[in-house]
């Protein structure tokens, strides 16, 4: 597709025969177009991502000056966690732990792997 829509819009006059020169010069605008669109489309794309990413980093950095951090808050607070790590050693498994607890047992896995 490229390649033909490339030999239209450099082609010379001569190759459109029995067309006026205002005919000829349509069909180059439509080609130019056409070709701009298919080729030029991926860059104006990529353009706007780099926009919003800047964006994003520019508020992100904003929020991180006033103090704010992005994320959910953390389940397992250090009280917890100690807490959870007592009751281990007394002999509970982590699942009765997180139960006592009122947390999962997955995030308390997680917060206990060193």
């Amino acid at each position: 597709m490229r390649s033909a829509v490339r030999t239209l819009a450099r082609s010379r006059p001569q190759n459109y025969t029995g067309l006026n020169s205002a005919r000829d010069m349509q069909l180059r605008i439509i080609a130019r177009s056409t070709y701009s669109a298919i080729c030029g489309a991926p860059h104006i794309a990529q353009f706007e991502r780099d926009l919003i990413q800047e964006r994003t980093r520019a508020g992100l950095a904003a929020a991180a000056a006033r103090g704010r951090t992005g994320g959910r808050k953390p389940v397992i607070t250090a009280d917890k966690l100690d807490r959870a790590r007592a009751i281990i050693s007394k002999g509970l498994t982590v699942r009765e732990a997180a139960i006592r607890l009122k947390v999962g047992k997955t995030a308390l896995y997680a917060a206990l792997r060193p």
